[in-house]
């Protein structure tokens, strides 16, 4: 579709060329292009043989193919920016997290009508999830940690969870929240992962920092996955060199 869409002038996607934005879409590439369980050995479970072999090299050269499809001037385009490319018809897709959703919501777009979700190429069984996270902190003093917990409990209470995830986009952390206001995209979503949860199919996003790796593996794929975006010269055996490299050194 992509080529078709190329080849009518139209630009098919929509991306932002920050580092994070491209760790996401490299992740998605391999969920969808390589499957799963490779996804899991070479991101989670950080094989070696996964990481040197053929399927990571072709993770590679159809990341390179993806980016064909955006625009040359994506370098340090933030990601709602990017969302605005397709809300305003000039960009036919763009690959980002639920919270985009907020965006066309706010944009008074309506889903379904002016605006379709879906899973990424490769991944119509796969829940693939990140979350944000508050962090409470012990020694505080008892009114402190009463604060905190009021705090715990407003965030999780079903109202509070209802009218959040609506505005955003998302689904709530809760899986008890009815679902009234939701867009298309958000009932989706919330079906999805109700799917999912059944049939074991949920996946942390390594990019987004749920997938159980710490800060600095992360940055060593962030770094040379977002060198070899913006460098056509590097080709992706020397790509999954680096990265073997990389690890090695932490």
């Amino acid at each position: 579709m992509g080529d078709k869409m190329k080849a009518d002038g139209v630009l098919p996607l929509a991306s932002g060329g920050q580092p994070w934005q491209d760790l996401l879409l490299f992740e998605l590439v391999v969920l969808g292009k390589e499957g799963r369980d490779f996804h899991k050995a070479a991101l989670l479970e950080l094989t070696p043989e996964a990481l040197s072999s053929p399927q990571m090299v072709d993770a590679f050269n159809t990341y390179r193919k993806v980016l064909s499809y955006a625009d040359p001037n994506r370098a340090n385009r933030d990601w709602n920016l990017a969302t605005a490319m397709v809300i305003n018809g000039d960009a036919a897709f763009q690959l980002m997290g639920d919270w985009a959703t907020g965006e066309f919501l706010k944009a008074g777009k309506v889903a379904n009508v002016d605006f379709l979700c879906a899973n990424s190429p490769g991944t119509p069984d796969i829940f693939f999830w990140n979350a944000d996270f508050w962090g409470f902190f012990r020694g505080l003093g008892d009114s402190k940690v009463a604060a905190q917990k009021r705090l715990a409990e407003v965030t999780l209470d079903k109202t509070v969870q209802r009218d959040f995830n609506v505005l955003k986009g998302s689904s709530p952390s809760r899986i008890d929240v009815g679902t009234d206001g939701f867009s298309g995209c958000g009932l989706k979503s919330v079906s999805d992962r109700q799917a999912a949860l059944k049939a074991g199919a949920m996946i942390g996003s390594f990019a987004q920092n749920s997938g159980g790796q710490p800060p600095e593996v992360r940055g060593v794929f962030e770094d040379v996955v977002n060198r070899f975006g913006n460098d056509p010269k590097m080709k992706p055996e020397e790509a999954v060199q680096k990265i073997s490299q990389g690890l090695k050194a932490l």
